[in-house]
């Protein structure tokens, strides 16, 4: 929705974006979290499944750098870390990767501008991976279990350096037993493994058998910094903040 009305009044789709994400954040902040899975980076096409597509700011790259922008500092001025997803790009398919494994027959060059769109923020410490072959990558592995997708497009194209995690590995996307997903994520270049299961077995086997790269130290000293980078005075009265977007929307 927020594509459309940016195509018709910019500076209203521009201030909503920045109360929803200002809310949200505040909240987040108040409860306790110190990152948010927020930009969807991904850019639709036609043919997008829907709860990808609906969840993005629309195919136009601009459009979605823009709005992204606005969501992003709201959620690092609350001192918290914003996560890039789903790298490299989830709008390339019409499959949902938490039923199936999608699958994108695009070629390279049809890719560049999904990958563009990740690009703009990869200077940002966290993202999150797409659950999807890429066929003109790799034809037999998802993105989030592939060396040649995480280290040629992720890491070099796209050269975003900071922390890499996995999407839900309890997604129908993921046939692998934990035990396979152990030894795989060891021999490639991800540095966390999310799990969103209720299987407290899963959880205590990858806590014992995963083991996190390097990076991961870097990366708890820049979540400490960040932390206490809050720029926001938690004691503002967040409801007017609420009923003007209510308002507005």
């Amino acid at each position: 929705k927020y594509y459309k009305l940016y195509l018709k009044d910019k500076k209203k789709a521009k201030y909503l974006v920045f109360l929803k994400s200002f809310i949200t954040s505040y909240y987040l902040k108040n409860f306790g979290f110190d990152s948010n899975t927020v930009p969807v980076l991904d850019l639709p096409e036609n043919n997008t499944s829907l709860f990808i597509k609906k969840r993005t700011f629309g195919p136009n790259l601009l459009i979605s750098k823009v709005l992204n922008e606005i969501i992003i500092l709201n959620t690092i001025n609350h001192g918290l870390i914003p996560v890039i997803k789903h790298i490299p790009g989830h709008g390339v398919t019409s499959k949902d990767s938490h039923k199936v494994i999608p699958k994108s027959n695009h070629k390279m060059s049809e890719l560049s501008k999904h990958f563009k769109s990740f690009n703009n923020f990869n200077y940002l410490p966290l993202a999150m991976t797409s659950h999807i072959v890429y066929k003109a990558i790799d034809d037999k592995n998802i993105a989030t279990f592939s060396e040649a997708v995480i280290n040629k497009i992720i890491r070099n194209k796209i050269n975003f350096q900071g922390l890499l995690m996995s999407d839900d590995l309890s997604m129908k996307a993921v046939n692998y037993t934990p035990e396979a997903i152990c030894n795989i994520a060891n021999k490639i270049d991800i540095d966390i493994l999310l799990d969103c299961s209720d299987d407290i077995d899963r959880y205590i086997y990858f806590s014992k058998n995963f083991i996190p790269k390097n990076r991961y130290k870097k990366f708890i000293k820049i979540k400490q910094v960040w932390h206490l980078k809050s720029n926001i005075n938690q004691s503002i009265n967040i409801d007017k903040y609420r009923d003007i977007y209510d308002n507005m929307i």
